[in-house]
């Protein structure tokens, strides 16, 4: 329901009724952590809901959904982005394949060079002005960190694909307060898939004639992504 054109009124009622159906899916699941708890995050989240800490019943099933969509559809778009990168910048895969040890900075270059999310939106609380520009309190604004991710006053050579660059002060996951909440579980996945396939496939090659991405402002989301992979 976030990342489709607003238009698009046939998928907001199916997504609608599919979150309803998944609200129900996870209730018994969360009623049955409570008398046999396991070692997960449902069960923390249902024992500080027993302690009167903070989460109602509610709260903890929209928690677990709200994880379970974040940990997933942004993390596959940002490895589908991440293969057209490597796609583009095939000595960047070979590079990898030598030296492992640069996943981690890999992921950040992948985040900075075509991350998932492309812009947020947020409300002025103050007038001021922005190179000429009057801003309003009250006034919407779309900020777009792909611009800021690529800004040569920020980054040596931004349009180039280079996953030993450090330090990389990208905004894939905002700033401040307003710091997105799974950059760790982003990273952990796209790190863990980039060591796998390095270590599989010789080569891959991306089977689209043309990439199609989903008509919306905030995400940078891929319609579909065929890849032939190659063994070692």
């Amino acid at each position: 329901m976030i990342f489709v054109s607003g238009d698009d009124s046939s998928r907001m009622e199916h997504g609608e009724a599919a979150m309803r159906n998944l609200v129900e899916f996870l209730r018994p699941i969360v009623r049955a952590r409570r008398s046999d708890p396991q070692e997960d995050l449902l069960t923390g989240m249902v024992q500080a809901q027993e302690r009167r800490d903070f989460l109602s019943e509610d709260e903890v099933i929209a928690n677990a959904i709200l994880m379970m969509f974040a940990g997933h559809e942004t993390t596959m778009n940002l490895l589908a982005n991440g293969l057209v990168a490597f796609g583009e910048w095939p000595g960047e895969w070979d590079r990898l394949q030598r030296e492992p040890d640069l996943a981690r900075t890999a992921t950040e270059e992948v985040l900075r060079y075509d991350g998932p999310i492309r812009a947020m939106a947020r409300w002025a609380r103050e007038p001021f002005e922005l190179s000429g520009q009057q801003i309003r309190a009250g006034h919407r604004m779309l900020l777009v960190q792909h611009a800021a991710n690529r800004d040569p006053a920020g980054f040596a050579d931004p349009d180039r694909l280079d996953i030993g660059r450090w330090p990389n002060r990208h905004a894939a996951f905002g700033q401040g307060i307003h710091t997105c909440l799974g950059p760790p579980l982003a990273r952990l996945e796209t790190e863990e898939a980039l060591r796998y396939l390095t270590g599989q496939f010789r080569s891959f090659d991306i089977l689209e004639d043309e990439l199609h991405y989903n008509p919306t402002m905030v995400s940078r989301s891929l319609r579909q992504l065929h890849v032939r992979f190659h063994d070692r």
